[in-house]
């Protein structure tokens, strides 16, 4: 079920008057089984892999806590994140490192060599939650809960299992853990962020990705095309996940609980650190930060550029095991080492270096959307073309200014306001006003776009 179907909003409905008409105590089980109905539609075959993950790090998060085991507290750590990781590299990265070292001694593999299975709904998000879940355990910041049925939860919790955000156990097992007491704010706030996420989704991230097709089909491009194109790309994926956030958060906030905030407009960022560690994934980012980050520079090598360098490389290949990621995670990396040396030697750089994110922001899409040689030969040749087609770019720059127009203006009025989530401060009129607009981006983009999948649910 997508966020934005019928069927998802019924389901939604069902489960939020049930979940406020029983009592407490049932509450959190029938909070599970629906996560777990949510899960089996879309991917039943894959449940048994979420239930299994869940029982290692709910195992192993009460034994490395457990004094009688405590020379053991490493082992049990490292047995939990080798099997969250097996999980991982199994499903998404197996058949791809199979494949290019077949590729590099020009082997034809027999099919029974790969596993060619489908990428399990939500791998990449849950493993990292649940192994965030035992490493912080280890380190005492989180007490072990006993209740299977609340981790079970923590790691299933429909909203944001399928595309996050990564929830640490510290912001979302503690809110499970505790009471919820219904408020009618709680219902209103959650339906306001959930029209503005679904009108995101629809009308911005639809509509764009129909640009970008059109891209690959003309007959040529050229540097300013490609250039404009990636930008569009940014939009498309930024719009697509945040939608897609903002309607979790709605759902979640329907149901007394409150998810972290993981996207904001990115045009407001002044360089590339900032992007990850306040605009864009942050909860990818402050993970890796913690997890990957840190623990390099503590225990493998005390050095700044080649841990950043390491981490973004993590952060490329969590989202594909293909080329075009491991590129788009040199690329961040780069440019934070980069961009973190010029502001501490130059500081008087930082308006230059602001000025210089449009085009990163265009390669960083190209990225995201060169997953063929074919999408990389029509860039590659176009890219040292600099004749203009004047009609061709003002055609592009006129269907992506429509698109994100709607959003990037009231995005960038709530940043003023010091709160990406102004709207939901509003009076009643003005959250009346702003719902029947995002009602209507929805109602127009039914006429003109096909519903698309969610472009994260690939990772």
């Amino acid at each position: 079920m997508l966020f934005h179907e019928f069927d998802y909003l019924i389901f939604l409905a069902v489960v939020v008057i049930v979940y406020w008409t029983l009592p407490h105590k049932w509450r959190t089980l029938f909070l599970l089984a629906s996560s777990l109905t949510f899960y089996s539609i879309s991917s039943y075959q894959y449940l048994p892999l979420i239930i299994a993950s869940t029982c290692i790090d709910y195992s192993a998060g009460l034994l490395v806590q457990n004094d009688k085991f405590k020379r053991y507290r490493g082992k049990f750590l490292f047995s939990s994140i080798f099997f969250n990781l097996a999980i991982l590299f199994s499903y998404k990265y197996y058949d791809a490192l199979i494949q290019l070292i077949a590729n590099i001694y020009h082997v034809t593999l027999p099919p029974q060599y790969l596993l060619n299975s489908s990428l399990p709904l939500g791998v990449s998000f849950y493993t990292f939650q649940t192994m965030s879940y035992t490493i912080d355990c280890y380190r005492g910041k989180v007490k072990a809960d006993k209740s299977f049925i609340n981790i079970f939860l923590y790691v299933t919790f429909f909203p944001q299992l399928i595309a996050g955000p990564i929830e640490r156990a510290g912001h979302l097992l503690t809110q499970i853990q505790s009471r919820q007491y219904f408020n009618l704010q709680n219902i209103k706030e959650g339906l306001t962020l959930f029209v503005w996420g679904m009108a995101k989704k629809v009308y911005a991230a639809d509509s764009l990705i129909i640009v970008i097709e059109n891209f690959y089909q003309q007959e040529k491009s050229n540097f300013y095309d490609i250039m404009l194109i990636g930008m569009t790309m940014v939009f498309r994926t930024y719009y697509d996940f945040n939608g897609y956030v903002d309607m979790a958060r709605g759902a979640a906030k329907m149901l007394g609980f409150n998810l972290s905030i993981n996207f904001r407009i990115f045009l407001l960022a002044k360089n590339v650190y900032q992007i990850w560690s306040h605009f864009w994934h942050v909860t990818l980012g402050t993970w890796i930060r913690d997890y990957i980050y840190i623990p390099f520079m503590d225990h493998v090598y005390k050095n700044h550029i080649a841990a950043t360098l390491f981490s973004f490389l993590f952060v490329g290949l969590w989202h594909g095991p293909t080329l075009n990621w491991v590129a788009f995670g040199l690329f961040n990396g780069f440019f934070v080492v980069l961009h973190r040396y010029l502001l501490k030697k130059y500081p008087k750089l930082e308006n230059f270096i602001y000025l210089t994110m449009f085009p990163i922001y265009s390669f960083e899409g190209l990225f995201n959307y060169i997953d063929t040689w074919e999408k990389f030969r029509i860039i590659r040749l176009g890219f040292f073309d600099y004749s203009l087609n004047f009609y061709q770019f003002v055609s592009m720059f006129k269907f992506t200014f429509v698109a994100v127009a709607p959003f990037v203006f009231l995005e960038l009025y709530f940043e003023y306001k010091k709160d990406c989530d102004y709207y939901l401060k509003m009076g009643s009129k003005q959250k009346a006003l702003f719902v029947g607009y995002c009602l209507a981006l929805i109602t127009v983009s039914s006429y003109y776009s096909e519903v698309r999948e969610y472009f994260y649910f690939t990772f």
